[in-house]
């Protein structure tokens, strides 16, 4: 049999010629049990995701999920989007925190656990489902806050004692208390570049406060093949309403189904509660492909509550939840506006504010001229374009390209004409006559004859 002349055979193959095959991994993060470091209240969790280097073995923060208030047994609905190398081990940490403050300093937030996995781990799990536990181990006190710090590992399951630890044993956690457990969930992203965008209203949904109505919202899951759900959206909270219409919201098409248009997609409906007890309203299936069908009579849900159902015979439905609008479109890549012959225009401009004058005594304005005094110019003069830094096309209207090739067009704002108008994005080089680089700081220190600065205030 006669081999096809564009098939390469594995004699031709050089391994070390091509790429380093990977796949974009999608790891969705949920906890449960989760220490409760509030007093009057539940945990306010965040998880962290940090990755190992191969070589030098320190960790570095990679993401971190959304923060979400009053509950032990949180969902993270922002995803780690992550390359996944076969041949490689990638040592992955996941540290937990109750968030007490706004501040992006983990030092000021409760330490909850931690664990540690290989990306391998979690995507050769039965479902591509890992568990694992949460534990503390050996940890520091801050010198600042007073607060545990979790212990660095070194990747291999050895704690480095280079902090001062307290007597804990790395795989000890607590004394008498549970950490709580980590579910980590990885899925092979497809190639799908589609955004969904739509929108939701309900009708007649159940009274679930004691005093008003109900504060709903919707949850979003996408199912997996081994019969469990992974969050995938949650709209905002309406308050105090039965009939609710939410915001129009956009999400990718690989998140909501990842490019299966077939696939079930669960939406849940809550009454949404300050401690984070949420109460249950019920609950309706529908997949990619019929949410594309849009405004229609198949668009429109009941609203069900399965406990409900049972215990009576009478029941109908908790309410009713219908598809107000549905629109998608392709997200273009930097690549696709290449391909589609878009051109790239570049314009110096020079701010010529007053402020930006010089003026004995004040050296930290932004711009200032040569002054017989000497001062040499301030790091914003000497931080302008460089000839080499720039290899622009020509004039962006189009005119001169032949000549103007390798040159700029130079605007100026905010300065005088010299018949005494004020002005804002003025030609100072002129189209035809573009500035070759070494003419911007020409202008950019002195100015063209007959303009004076206008407004503006200092900068220090």
């Amino acid at each position: 049999m006669e081999q096809p002349e564009d098939m390469a055979s594995l004699s031709e193959f050089d391994s070390l010629a091509g790429s380093i095959p990977a796949t974009k991994v999608e790891i969705t993060v949920s906890c449960r049990n989760l220490l409760d470091k509030d007093m009057f209240s539940k945990s306010d969790p965040l998880c962290v995701m940090y990755t190992q280097g191969m070589e030098n073995k320190q960790w570095r923060e990679f993401g971190r999920t959304e923060v979400i208030d009053n509950t032990l047994n949180p969902d993270f609905v922002r995803k780690f989007i992550v390359d996944y190398f076969f041949e490689e081990k990638q040592n992955l940490r996941f540290d937990l925190y109750d968030v007490d403050s706004k501040s992006p300093d983990l030092s000021k937030h409760d330490f909850l656990g931690q664990a540690f996995c290989t990306l391998g781990e979690i995507v050769g799990s039965p479902g591509s489902r890992l568990e694992k536990p949460l534990t503390i181990g050996a940890f520091s006190l801050n010198s600042r806050t007073g607060k545990p710090m979790p212990a660095v590992s070194n990747g291999s399951g050895l704690w480095m004692e280079n902090l001062r630890t307290t007597g804990l044993e790395a795989s000890g956690g607590v004394p008498g208390k549970k950490c709580g457990t980590i579910i980590l969930s990885a899925e092979e992203l497809s190639n799908c570049r589609d955004v969904a965008t739509m929108q939701f209203c309900a009708n007649k949904l159940d009274k679930k406060d004691f005093f008003g109505k109900s504060d709903p919202f919707l949850v979003f899951y996408r199912s997996n093949e081994d019969g469990t759900f992974t969050i995938c959206h949650k709209t905002e909270v309406m308050k105090n309403t039965l009939n609710p219409v939410w915001q129009t919201f956009s999400i990718p098409v690989r998140a909501l189904c990842n490019g299966d248009y077939d696939r079930t997609i669960k939406v849940e409906v809550y009454d949404w509660d300050r401690d984070g007890s949420h109460d249950f309203i019920g609950e309706f299936t529908t997949s990619y492909r019929e949410l594309a069908r849009g405004q229609s009579q198949f668009n429109i849900y009941e609203v069900v509550n399965p406990k409900k159902k049972m215990k009576k015979k009478k029941y109908v439905n908790s309410g009713t939840v219908t598809l107000l609008s549905f629109a998608v479109e392709s997200e273009c890549t930097f690549l696709d506006y290449i391909k589609g012959g878009t051109q790239i225009n570049f314009t110096v401009a020079i701010d010529f504010t007053a402020s930006n004058e010089w003026q004995p005594g004040e050296p930290f304005l932004l711009r200032h001229r040569w002054h017989p005094g000497g001062l040499p110019p301030q790091p914003a003069h000497c931080a302008a374009l460089r000839p080499h830094q720039l290899r622009p096309g020509g004039d962006p209207r189009g005119q001169d390209r032949g000549r103007s090739a390798g040159r700029l067009p130079v605007l100026g704002a905010a300065h005088h004409h010299g018949r005494g108008h004020l002005g804002h994005g003025a030609d100072q080089g002129g189209y035809r006559q573009c500035c070759q680089t070494p003419h911007v700081h020409h202008y950019h220190r002195s100015g063209p004859g007959g303009v004076r600065c206008h407004g503006g205030a200092g900068w220090r």
